[in-house]
């Protein structure tokens, strides 16, 4: 194995403690200078490929055969933001490659004294001094903080590894695990063909959290994540008004009180000419939230007792949303599947990236040429053929007139009573 150490100026443990180090210039041209990956590097020794991990030495040997490095911190290199970012833990090297020989750190501690690298960061200082009394000749302990390249054996060849799968799948013989690797044992939740209408109390909404509603309705399950700011109290609101609209019920659960009665306010105050419209929601929780519910739904009965109902004006209004609503559906469905498919050659040009680092200079292997030839351009035809969907287009297919839809609102719930 192959392992480079240098010293970069003005680095040491304490400066690199904290959770990012930010590298000066000159700090940066030095590590990439002496840490570049080499294009020209050929197998180690075991005939495994190897990839390089940049780490800071904690505590190594000098052995007449190479530097045994028996301590280190991993760091990750940030190199738009020209900052390193250390492991928390430090890592132990029990055995270690030098010269295609493997050597064990039991040379160097006794059976007792093999337990002190259990606690490693408080007792160092005893376990230097342990290994410089079974140390021979010129050897030596070294803590002194360098960067260092170490290369770590990478156990799976691509190359070999997917000729053998092409190999299955053209003998028809593809073992059951395989199949599960590549999802062909999964099945998909089953989707209710019907096309829903999709109702908005407000247009701060886009394409993403649009699909998230539309599959809340077609499918038995569905799950909702994005960081704060992104948007998902609005997008829960909008889910709620829409199966209301499509006269389905909804339970909605949260680990705390926030996003549940923020979500409750804003249905229990929509208002259509002045005049708060009686949506069922019952807000459950503790006994004063179940009287409050009680009240609410009291107040309620009470309210739609003295109004009209115009049953078939209703019917008619969502009526003329059903081909629109088929539109939208096959368009977010549409929109799924191109995100689906970038998801998919992103990962893939992830893949061919790093396939080219691992190749021998001079061969293409077959796992390269069938991502490039044809899984990339069978990907590109399938988004090319779905075309771009633009938000604008979406918009024009919801309903986009607030009165009309809270006029429905305002009557729509005094059908089932």
């Amino acid at each position: 194995m192959r392992l480079i150490f240098e010293l970069i100026e003005y680095l040491d443990r304490e400066t690199i403690d904290s959770e990012i180090y930010n590298l000066s210039d000159e700090q940066f041209k030095q590590i990439v200078k002496y840490f570049q990956y080499d294009k020209d590097r050929k197998k180690c020794g075991s005939g495994r490929l190897q990839i390089k991990n940049l780490a800071m030495n904690v505590l190594s040997v000098h052995t007449n055969k190479g530097l045994y490095i028996l301590a280190y911190r991993k760091l990750g290199l940030d190199v738009k933001a020209k900052a390193l970012k250390p492991a928390k833990e430090i890592t132990i090297c029990t055995q270690f490659t030098m010269g295609g020989e493997v050597q064990n750190i039991r040379r160097f501690l006794e059976a007792d004294e093999y337990e002190l690298l259990n606690d490693f960061e408080t007792k160092i200082e005893v376990i230097k001094d342990v290994i410089t009394s079974h140390l021979n000749g010129a050897e030596m302990v070294d803590d002194i903080p360098y960067i260092i390249g170490l290369g770590i054996d990478v156990a799976l060849d691509l190359n070999n590894e997917y000729k053998a799968i092409l190999d299955m799948y053209a003998a028809g013989n593809v073992s059951t695990p395989i199949k599960a690797f590549f999802g062909e044992l999964l099945t998909k939740p089953r989707r209710r063909n019907k096309a829903y209408p999709i109702a908005l109390i407000n247009e701060n909404i886009n394409l993403d959290q649009l699909l998230a509603i539309n599959n809340v309705m077609k499918f038995p399950c569905a799950y909702m994540q994005g960081p704060p700011g992104t948007g998902k109290t609005n997008t829960i609101k909008n889910t709620i008004i829409t199966a209301f609209f499509n006269e389905t019920t909804v339970l909605f659960a949260s680990y705390n009180n926030m996003p549940i009665d923020s979500v409750t306010n804003a249905l229990t105050n929509l208002k259509y000419k002045d005049k708060t419209i009686p949506f069922p929601i019952l807000r459950l929780g503790n006994t004063e939230k179940l009287r409050q519910a009680i009240n609410y739904i009291n107040l309620l009965r009470k309210q739609v007792a003295a109004i009209n109902i115009y049953e078939d004006t209703l019917n008619k209004r969502k009526e003329d949303r059903k081909t629109r609503a088929e539109q939208l559906s096959d368009l977010l469905k549409n929109y799924e599947e191109v995100v689906e498919l970038k998801e998919r050659k992103e990962s893939m040009e992830h893949l061919i990236k790093y396939q080219k680092g691992m190749e021998n200079v001079g061969s293409i292997s077959a796992f390269q040429m069938d991502l490039q030839m044809n899984q990339m351009n069978n990907l590109n035809q399938k988004i090319e053929s779905l075309g771009e969907i633009s938000n604008d287009k979406v918009m024009e297919l919801l309903d986009r007139n607030e009165k009309e839809f809270l006029s429905i609102s305002l009557f729509s719930p005094l059908l089932n009573t």
